[in-house]
């Protein structure tokens, strides 16, 4: 045990959460500037073990860990000084939940005496979180009638709910004064038994969770359901973005059936359209095919789709018997159609769950390469648009690139291209749980740290602007990010809804702006290029991204719409 640990007792409680996080093998701290949380700051200093994470805005931040996470798989901890800055955790924490993404939030608090009597930055921080936090635990103030022991273990017990739930956890920590260097007198016998939990190697209380597999007899019955399904089709949702998909791989080659993999998958792009994989949902022709085809059984795969067409498809035909796996706790069915429901986590299954096989119409796949062939022509030969981005990034990224895909039409455009030719290994970054346009560019940030590898986000204007205070996160990054920002001047994609006819409401939620972002790039000094053309954009698809530079990409609201009003008019008969 340091010596600077026994200055106070509020320098040694916090040496000992930080250090029991530590030996619960959480590395990755974000820290938030403030004075009441400085105890804990200086604790996260004092160890060498892990990384250190500044930042000045908790939004910011708290959306960097989040895309940390979801790549490690780990719990990054965020740590914010008392008041409102864990409220500006919030969206982030419900992103993280939504997502089954592992954090946890340390928010130094006042005491009890200054939050009830209405002191200076104190607000009631307990029960802050509550919706979307597996567990919290706020501790008293410290004091000595609570042991080291006791403090490391309920913090080990705090910690082991976030692994078994995959969702954030928090904690609440009252400081009173001192919060800084000023000497205190700490008992000999609390000193003796500090060191004793400094120097156990071990977390103070050891769990062990257990790998999930189907036993005999549930995959007895899957098979018999399985088996007996004529046609059925393969759904692949969302999957964590950093982990070994290989057994879903193999899995997949396996076996033969119609393939739908989603944009969050992280395989979209693996499997050509035509051979099985079939084209997004989001075209009329498509959902005729599926039909045609006579599908009887869906195994989906993983967490939820972005085309609301697939939700619409299964409630408009409750006959199609749905099995699902997922390790979701929320119930993650929108359309009430989950017959069969197998609680665990795809990637860990994949190897005892049996394969799909079924007789799949040759018509199915030539309607599914005459469609891409078709949308593909009718891209190409159009103005720059959101199609085109995405079709042509995707044509031409490198493989085993880092691509994050905002949210609204960013992703819906993604989601509906599919290559015939195309077979990379793309590490996805979406934030899919709650789909909020905000924290994209942090997040996007804290993934290429934690890979340690170059990434392309590609979103809208309005989520720039959202989010432009995590431009100051590029500078000290040693890992360079390519922001291809849209820019049609505020809110495209509600031109593409029914909500469209109503031009009064249109003009009010399509925020309209007259921005542009060189001034903001220069602000960050960071390289800015504008794009006005294909031939401009189809020529940086082919750049390696070296260093963090922002492109703006000019789109025409009448361009694109009329884009997307062509190609719903495609037929393949």
């Amino acid at each position: 045990m340091k010596d600077q640990f026994k200055i106070n007792l509020n320098r040694l409680w916090c040496a000992h959460i930080i250090d029991e996080l530590i030996k619960n093998d959480i590395v990755d701290f974000f820290l938030c500037p403030g004075m009441r949380n400085a105890p804990l700051i200086s604790a996260v200093l004092e160890n060498e073990k892990i990384n250190v994470h500044r930042g000045m805005d908790e939004r910011a931040q708290a959306y960097q860990a989040l895309g940390t996470s979801k790549v490690t798989g780990r719990a990054s901890v965020l740590i914010c000084t008392s008041g409102t800055a864990v409220a500006n955790f919030y969206p982030a924490i419900i992103e993280a939940s939504l997502t089954g993404t592992p954090l946890l939030v340390i928010s130094a608090d006042r005491p009890i005496e200054l939050v009830k009597s209405g002191a200076n930055q104190a607000i009631e921080q307990k029960g802050i979180l509550t919706p979307y936090v597996a567990n919290e635990l706020h501790l008293p103030p410290p004091e000595e009638k609570l042991a080291p022991r006791a403090l490391r273990k309920m913090i080990a017990h705090l910690i082991s709910e976030g692994h078994i739930q995959k969702r954030p956890l928090h904690l609440n920590v009252p400081l009173r004064e001192p919060l800084d260097l000023t000497p205190e007198s700490i008992s000999p016998d609390y000193l003796k038994q500090s060191v004793v939990a400094f120097e156990n190697k071990q977390p103070a209380t050891v769990t062990l969770l257990p790998q999930l597999s189907l036993s005999q007899k549930d995959q007895e019955i899957l098979h018999a359901r399985i088996s007996k399904a004529l046609h059925p089709l393969v759904v692949v949702g969302t999957l964590p973005s950093g982990k070994d998909k290989s057994s879903l791989i193999e899995w997949i080659d396996q076996s033969h059936s119609p393939l739908f993999l989603d944009a969050t998958s992280g395989l979209k792009y693996r499997y050509p359209v035509g051979e099985r994989a079939l084209p997004g949902f989001d075209h009329p022709e498509v959902l005729r095919m599926i039909e045609d085809e006579g599908i009887d059984l869906i195994l989906h795969i993983g967490g939820p789709v972005v085309s609301k067409h697939y939700y619409q498809f299964l409630s408009s035909h409750p006959e199609v018997e749905v099995i699902h796996v997922h390790d979701s706790f929320l119930m993650n069915d929108p359309s009430f159609s989950v017959d069969w429901r197998i609680f665990a986590d795809p990637l860990d299954i994949m190897k005892s769950l049996p394969v799909v096989n079924g007789e799949m119409k040759k018509s199915l796949l030539e309607s599914s390469k005459k469609l891409i062939v078709d949308k593909s022509k009718m891209i190409d030969e159009a103005p720059l648009s959101n199609p085109f981005v995405s079709k042509k990034l995707i044509d031409l990224i490198p493989d085993n690139s880092v691509l994050a895909i905002g949210n609204s039409m960013s992703i819906r455009s993604f989601d509906s291209y599919g290559s015939l030719t195309c077979r990379k290994d793309l590490t996805i970054i979406s934030n899919r749980g709650a789909s909020g346009i905000e924290g994209l560019v942090a997040t996007t940030i804290g993934a290429a740290k934690a890979l340690n590898k170059a990434a392309t986000l590609v979103l809208g204007d309005v989520s720039l602007i959202h989010d432009l205070n995590s431009l100051s996160l590029l500078s000290p990054s040693s890992v360079p990010v390519r922001i291809i920002v849209l820019n049609n001047h505020g809110g495209g994609i509600f031109r593409l809804l029914p909500i469209a006819k109503d031009e009064k409401t249109l003009e009010m939620i399509e925020t309209p702006h007259h921005y542009e972002f060189s001034s903001i790039c220069q602000m960050f000094k960071l390289p800015y290029t504008k794009i006005s053309t294909t031939q401009e954009y189809e020529k940086l698809c082919s750049v390696k991204v070296l260093n963090s530079e922002l492109i703006e990409v000019a789109i025409s609201n009448e361009d694109n719409d009329e884009l997307y009003r062509k190609l719903k008019t495609i037929r393949i008969s």
